[in-house]
């Protein structure tokens, strides 16, 4: 038998393992330029989509105001911002008031969740149409129970049986109350309201305030503002009376006192407009950010202390003239209706 000698038998182990890393690094390189599992997959199916509404949960809208969207975004369950397509359903009617939802539901999932949107019962006017509506903006101050006993001191305090009649008056009765933002387009002559409308204040938030009148409010369901001295204020009472009917506004920080010389000597109009925005904007850090109305103490302004109310940011502020308030008028001296110790319910009525 002839046995064949490979003489170069180093060299030829060196090729063999050449040509195997060559055909090792052709198959990395092939292996490499596959798509990965891992980066093209879907999110796991252990997280979960959710639609986080933009803007406000509860949108209020005038009767034939045009619904503006104020979008979402879609988020996975490590809060990573995501691309899925989103279903909406949306019913408003803006002809027409009302509540109304709009559903969005991401595609091909039971994920949904609802915005509302209220259609009140006010309406956009046209250019050169004007309301001839009014408003009263009633005033009251104290409240007495005469079935304990007491008595009230003066004009401004009203016995609750009384104040209970007059609430119950205007639930029978329909009455819109708008809100400060309603006010301010109203007299800007904006909007329109319903005629029979009504806003409902009280000064001071004195204990009366707590003891007899809130409760009635919540009872009747009909909303109403507190103008409060801050400087007095528990502010425990944002967070106790925050699913109430009322509503925690100014009545300055520490300015409801002596130590001016313009109608019953308030010191607003004593101070300067800074001193005056410096003590407001006090007021509504106190309040929690509320700034929707401002009642000024004893009724006293300037055109100096109406400069440091626009500077706090308020919408609107009330005085205490006895009249009503129709448009044309400056909201940040609106009048409002007092009322009185002894007034009957035909006597309110015809105040309205």
């Amino acid at each position: 038998m002839k046995v064949v000698v490979i003489k170069n038998y180093p060299r030829f182990i060196f090729a063999i393992v050449i040509l195997v890393l060559i055909i090792f690094s052709l198959f990395m390189i092939f292996y490499n330029k596959k798509p990965k599992t891992e980066e093209v997959s879907a999110i796991p199916s252990d997280i979960n989509y959710e639609i986080v509404l933009n803007g406000d949960e509860t949108i209020y809208l005038y009767k034939n105001q045009e619904y503006d969207e104020q979008g979402y975004n879609i988020v996975d369950s490590n809060g990573h911002k995501v691309d899925e397509k989103v279903n909406i359903e949306n019913n408003v009617d803006i002809t027409k008031t009302g509540e109304y939802e709009i559903k969005y539901t991401i595609q091909d999932t039971s994920n949904s969740i609802i915005r509302k949107v209220i259609v009140k019962d006010t309406k956009l006017l046209k250019s050169g149409e004007k309301s001839k509506n009014s408003l009263p903006i009633l005033m009251y101050h104290y409240f007495y129970d005469k079935s304990k006993n007491e008595t009230g001191k003066n004009a401004n305090w009203i016995e609750i049986s009384d104040f209970e009649e007059q609430l119950k008056y205007l639930k029978d009765n329909n009455f819109y109350f708008p809100t400060w933002s309603e006010v301010a387009d109203f007299v800007d002559g904006k909007i329109d309201i319903p005629k029979n409308s009504v806003v409902i204040t009280m000064d001071d938030g004195q204990k009366s305030l707590y003891n007899y009148a809130i409760p009635l409010l919540d009872k009747y369901n009909i909303p109403a503002t507190a103008f409060i001295i801050t400087s007095k204020f528990d502010d425990s009472n944002l967070e106790k009376y925050k699913n109430s009917t009322i509503s925690f506004q100014s009545h300055s920080n520490n300015m409801h006192r002596a130590g001016g010389n313009i109608g019953h000597g308030g010191i607003f109009t004593a101070l300067s407009i800074e001193e005056g925005s410096n003590d407001l904007k006090e007021s509504i850090k106190k309040l929690g950010g509320n700034n929707d109305a401002f009642a000024y103490p004893y009724g006293d302004y300037t055109s100096n202390c109406i400069k440091s109310v626009k500077n706090a940011g308020f919408k609107v502020a009330v005085t205490t003239e006895n009249k009503l308030a129709k448009p044309g008028m400056d909201k940040y001296a609106l009048p409002r209706v007092r009322m009185y110790q002894g007034i009957t319910i035909n006597g309110f009525a015809s105040s309205l």
